[in-house]
């Protein structure tokens, strides 16, 4: 079964504000085999499910006083309709495919392999990686951006490794505000953390549980457009989940290709296992 996420507000039930909902059990992901791919093993397609990276067999769509068609479960405004699902990439089916319609940014890089498990892999542990989510232009509209990641990190290893996830990031180079997760467990004692960091360097952290190898790890950052531009970042390893404090988000001096949405994985081996964008209809 695939495992399948935003102010930090002191509150009762922020989670289910957020459309964080706790994870419900699953029907065996084998039960659902013969419906096509599936990511999050609610046994609803994935072209048809509202919520395609978190478990929500009812596909309800109710919080909103007109249903936007993004389910309960995921979505980023919960009460608010106008959400849609820009963008979402599954890595589930054949590998050939996958690696034909993914739309990275170097599509003849060899430091992403597609091992035909639902996921791509990352497999150096030195290079920067920046991947181009999407090409669309996210300018000027509330956007949020959820990546699914297995954590991988090794024994030797002395420099902590970072999981990323980015909004207004330039083509081809990895930038823009973010969201990141930089565990320590192999080399410090010290506890693993997340970031939220503007394009300025306003940056706001909070401790995360401590990941160890094998770990699914839930980035979400969104960008939310008003007086003052503001970032918000949910992270979760495991069933565990940290909402960090908002952060200013300082304009990016964008032109036509710095409106993207991407991730990163430095310093680690980590598998991605999908990534979707949430926002208006563009």
């Amino acid at each position: 079964m695939r495992w399948l996420a935003a102010a930090a507000l002191s509150c009762a039930g922020c989670d289910q504000l957020f459309g964080f909902d706790h994870v419900p059990a699953q029907t065996d992901a084998t039960d659902c085999a013969a419906i096509g791919p599936d990511e999050d093993g609610d046994c609803v397609p994935d072209k048809q499910d509202n919520c395609p990276a978190t478990p929500n067999a009812d596909q309800a769509d109710v919080r909103e006083t007109v249903p936007d068609g993004v389910g309960d479960a995921c979505d980023p405004h919960l009460t608010q309709e106008g959400d849609t699902i820009l963008a979402f990439y599954s890595f589930l089916g054949d590998p050939a495919t996958i690696a034909a319609n993914w739309p990275n940014e170097d599509p003849s890089s060899t430091t992403w392999s597609y091992p035909g498990d639902g996921t791509v892999v990352h497999t150096s542990l030195t290079d920067t990686i920046g991947e181009l989510q999407s090409s669309n232009s996210f300018a000027g509209v509330d956007t949020t951006i959820e990546v699914g990641f297995i954590f991988h990190t090794f024994a030797d290893q002395t420099t902590g490794p970072r999981l990323t996830a980015w909004l207004d990031s330039p083509l081809l180079n990895v930038g823009g505000h973010e969201c990141w997760v930089q565990p320590f467990h192999n080399a410090n004692p010290a506890a693993d953390l997340a970031y939220v960091e503007d394009v300025a360097g306003n940056t706001h952290s909070a401790e995360v549980p401590e990941l160890h190898d094998g770990d699914h790890v839930k980035i979400r950052l969104e960008r939310v457009f008003g007086a003052t531009d503001t970032l918000v970042c949910h992270v979760q390893v495991g069933d565990r989940g940290v909402d960090l404090p908002t952060v200013s988000a300082t304009a990016w001096p964008m032109n036509s290709t710095d409106n993207h949405a991407a991730f990163s994985a430095i310093r680690s081996a980590a598998d991605a296992t999908y990534v979707i964008v949430y926002g208006p209809s563009l």
